[in-house]
């Protein structure tokens, strides 16, 4: 997972997500390299990205936690920008209130918890689960179940919100899916 945001003319911010792998600065730099006739380093940030999904508590008398530090990035894909900001918002709107109300118990915080795990929870804990699956495969397994999920038939069930048939498809297809999910679930 790797991203380029331009600052101006001549810079742009670049960054890349790697899981298990000593010098991600060999990917970062191939990276760049592909893309870019020249390029020099200003400065190097590094840092930690949860994908163990939303953590809780996520609030605390007088506070709350949003973003990464609230493990608002998805467990897949390493993408948090867009979970964070619609959690943040919620977070606006609990805090605004308590304010109002003058209460910043963390009685009166917990309602932030349960929206963003509304919103993200289920879902993220889902991700977890599938990325768990997919790492106890071996690459043969994933190649076979990437083929299934991009066929006509399971990406038409897919679009038409056919989740249990879908499952239901892959199973019998894939038998072999459901021991990798027994031992997880």
């Amino acid at each position: 997972y790797a991203w380029v945001v331009p600052v101006d003319e001549c810079r742009a911010r670049v960054g890349l997500g790697v899981r298990g792998h000593k010098c991600p600065f060999e990917f970062l730099n191939k990276f760049i390299s592909k893309r870019f006739n020249r390029f020099e380093s200003l400065s190097i940030h590094v840092g930690w990205v949860p994908l163990c999904g939303p953590l809780n508590p996520s609030y605390t008398e007088g506070g709350l936690i949003v973003g990464n530090a609230a493990g608002h990035v998805n467990p897949m894909t390493g993408e948090g920008i867009i979970p964070s900001i619609k959690c943040g918002l919620i977070a606006g709107e609990i805090v605004g209130e308590a304010i109002i109300r003058d209460n910043l118990s963390s009685q009166a915080l917990r309602k932030y918890e349960e929206e963003s795990n509304k919103m993200i929870g289920k879902r993220f804990r889902l991700y977890l689960k599938a990325r768990e699956m997919l790492e106890k495969m071996d690459s043969k397994d994933i190649k076979k179940l990437g083929e299934l999920i991009g066929s006509k038939e399971i990406v038409n069930e897919i679009n038409e919100g056919n989740y249990k048939k879908v499952t239901f498809k892959l199973l019998m297809k894939f038998p072999r899916l459901l021991k990798i999910a027994k031992e997880i679930i």
